[in-house]
């Protein structure tokens, strides 16, 4: 800690052996003179600061082993022990090298493995919305299951609409059901145009309020709404997406 309260971090000197080379244990109060050299290397230089912590990473080499962490009471009177013992004056021990495993890097670009060109099938949505009392209502969603390589037909776009305000809220309810009863069968991505800025903002207050059961996790990047995951439990169920993102064209393009 600086003398102007600003903490610095640095580190004290190089590794610093905890056994010989034969692998016996150096004795703790001979690791303590070594590492309280380091620091009175640096007592002189920040003279009117303080040490206020000190971190020790430890390398092992070989097989990892077990050692129960010791209580505070243990470290304190262990500490004690090892300054009471005081310091040993020996020549400082060089740390033995690290073993690493060398790595082989490829001399040339390699040929990608063939990877899976099966694509599963996704669901495109949208919902329409009309102003009441300067808010904007949903009162319509439409639904299309596209199965790549099979022909897309209107009579398969499944529509759920309301033309009375009243029922507003249970068309788009019974829009959403449909939602969740067409995803039991199969795990389905949900693609809606400009979801992230409309269609999504009212999913996400629908789920959140209506459908409990459900947990949500929402994506948002630089309040840009970007997926909505839907989960029963541990198990994802579906998700919502923008195709804004993928496809950069008004939606009729």
């Amino acid at each position: 800690m600086r003398s102007y309260g600003e903490e610095i971090s640095f580190t004290t000197g190089p590794a610093i052996p905890l056994t010989y080379q034969d692998c016996e244990f150096i004795p703790k109060n001979e690791v303590y003179a070594q590492i309280s050299r380091s620091l009175m290397k640096y007592a002189e230089i920040y003279d009117e600061d303080n040490l206020v912590r000190l971190m020790i990473r430890v390398y092992m080499d070989g097989k990892k082993m077990y050692r129960p962490s010791l209580s505070s009471e243990e470290r304190d009177s262990t500490l004690y022990s090892i300054m009471k013992a005081g310091f040993s004056e020996i020549e400082p021990i060089t740390a033995r090298a690290i073993r690493n495993r060398k790595r082989s890097y490829p001399r040339h670009i390699q040929a990608l493995k063939p990877s899976r060109t099966e694509l599963k099938p996704f669901l495109v949505a949208d919902t329409e919305t009309i102003l009441i009392d300067n808010e904007h209502k949903p009162y319509a969603v439409g639904l299309l299951l596209v199965r790549p390589g099979k022909e897309i037909k209107n009579q398969l776009i499944d529509t759920d609409f309301s033309e009375d305000h009243s029922l507003i809220l249970d068309s788009f309810e019974k829009g959403v059901l449909r939602i969740l009863a067409i995803q039991r069968k199969i795990s389905f991505h949900y693609l809606l145009h400009n979801f992230s800025r409309f269609d999504g903002i009212f999913l996400l207050m629908h789920l959140a309020c209506h459908h409990k059961s459900y947990k949500l996790k929402p994506l948002v990047r630089n309040h840009r709404l970007y997926e909505i995951a839907v989960y029963s439990g541990k198990k994802k169920l579906f998700c919502f997406r923008d195709s804004l993102n993928l496809l950069q064209a008004n939606l009729a393009t």
